[in-house]
């Protein structure tokens, strides 16, 4: 994931847009959970570390 700030310091809301971008390609090639997984990394803290993502998931999954 990119991270951008312009001249005015507005990062997150161009980041945010990046996360928003990506998940519609994601979308658009039929890769529905990758992009429920974008978004959600992008936009709820707990998901926004790769291995607490991958922790809950084993945890929820049983693995």
């Amino acid at each position: 994931m990119f991270i951008f700030e312009d001249e005015f310091g507005f990062e997150e809301e161009l980041r945010g847009k990046t996360a928003a971008i990506e998940a519609i390609n994601q979308i658009r090639r039929g890769d529905y959970t990758d992009a429920v997984t974008t978004l959600e990394r992008e936009f709820l803290p707990q998901w926004e570390d790769v291995s607490d993502c991958e922790a809950a998931y084993k945890e929820v999954m049983g693995r």
